[in-house]
């Protein structure tokens, strides 16, 4: 039970007369000619401060985590416990299109998967018409749920099966400058020396591998999927800010 202390004061007349006043003021009926105010709705922006470039440092231990990951993924691959998409023709003619005129950000072009069954986001980098500038567009998802009261129920909720889950999205699209082989938006960081292609010698396939550093020096895994597209489940604000900011969706004419 909680005690609620009450202290008596005197009560001063003055006082209460002149609250009373205001709350009829307060209390006045609305002008029905009056416009209702609206509250102020702030304009999409797809410039905000970006990561700083990765440093020397930086770069070797991406580097490492970056080879372990893709190793751990290749053998989870030969015991038929992943799947690796492979690179296709359309995603190497594609960049070899663009690269004659912006070879800078050729590289990064295309749709990029994380390889987490449980974080299944997905990066997709446009080219821009403006020189050395790439228009990533950062897909998040996460799966989750809401815990029962119960606690005897846990077990039940931590093994549901996926079609029990909601799947919360963010995704963002930002405008990114690509200098000295690397890119960084508000939360990832990229570089040319954390991709990698690998030729199977158990098959005629080929993977090529992205690490993407998130903050605070997190490395995830990409594999590359196809060329960039607009995807039709993304918001139409998606669309609209690709077409304002002179992101490309197409071979280069």
């Amino acid at each position: 039970m909680v005690l609620h202390q009450i202290i008596s004061r005197p009560l001063n007349l003055g006082l209460l007369s002149l609250m009373a006043g205001l709350l009829a003021c307060t209390n006045l009926p609305a002008d029905p000619t009056s416009p209702t105010p609206q509250p102020p709705t702030d304009p999409v922006s797809t410039e905000v401060p970006a990561q700083p470039p990765l440093t020397a440092e930086q770069l070797i231990q991406a580097e490492a985590d970056l080879q372990e990951q893709i190793q751990v993924s290749l053998d989870l691959l030969g015991v038929g416990a992943t799947i690796i998409p492979t690179v296709s023709e359309e995603v190497s003619a594609y960049r070899q299109a663009w690269a004659e005129l912006q070879p800078e950000v050729a590289p990064f072009l295309g749709s990029w998967t994380h390889l987490n069954d449980l974080q299944p986001d997905q990066l997709v980098v446009f080219p821009s018409a403006i020189a050395n500038q790439v228009c990533v567009v950062d897909h998040q998802a996460r799966y989750q749920y809401e815990l029962p009261l119960d606690a005897t129920e846990f077990s039940r909720v931590t093994t549901a099966p996926a079609d029990e889950m909601s799947i919360f999205s963010s995704i963002k699209m930002r405008v990114v400058e690509v200098k000295d082989g690397q890119a960084q938006t508000d939360r990832l960081q990229f570089h040319e020396d954390l991709m990698q292609p690998i030729t199977a010698n158990w098959a005629p396939i080929s993977f090529e591998f992205l690490g993407v550093v998130a903050s605070p020096g997190q490395v995830g895994l990409y594999a590359s999927v196809a060329p960039p597209t607009v995807n039709a489940d993304w918001p139409a604000e998606i669309a609209a800010q690709l077409a304002e900011q002179q992101c490309q969706t197409d071979l280069p004419e």
